[in-house]
């Protein structure tokens, strides 16, 4: 049957959709939660290569958790996804962007900014610059963008 309706607004991208892709690592979530797609991960201290969501200025970022096969609605406890190192990857933007924007993720909770989302301040102390990381097109507060990373 042939599609007869178009939205006149469609969405850029699904969080976490990896849209160039150069380097991924395998890691584990032990977190006791799921941790939702396209979202920076920080290096967690309970093993090798685990990971959970920043929860401070000083954490080592992995990575951005990126869609695969095993972790379609997220990345479930106790399960292997995939952290994009370095690549192109969709994620959720706290703030108005440009490409000429920092890019600052998230560690601590302020209001409706989550762990790992990303904006363009430090949210007074509550974020921190990645200097790995650039946006790649213009966004309104609360949507969805292309970023590059580069963590490598």
């Amino acid at each position: 049957m042939a599609q007869l309706t178009y939205s006149s607004f469609m969405q850029v991208g699904a969080l976490g959709t990896v849209c160039a892709h150069e380097r991924s690592l395998a890691v584990i979530n032990l977190t006791g939660a799921v941790i939702e797609d396209g979202r920076f991960l920080a290096y967690d201290s309970t093993g090798d290569n685990c990971v959970r969501l920043p929860t401070g200025s000083g954490d080592k970022l992995v990575g951005v958790n990126s869609i695969v096969e095993t972790n379609v609605d997220g990345f479930a406890n106790n399960t292997v996804g995939s952290a994009l190192v370095k690549g192109n990857v969709f994620v959720y933007t706290n703030d108005a962007v440009t490409p000429a924007d920092p890019v600052y993720v998230q560690y601590t909770v302020n209001g409706t900014r989550a762990l790992g989302t990303v904006g363009k301040t430090d949210d007074t102390s509550k974020a921190v610059l990645v200097a790995g990381a650039r946006f790649m097109a213009s966004a309104s507060a609360g949507s969805i963008v292309e970023i590059a990373v580069n963590l490598a």
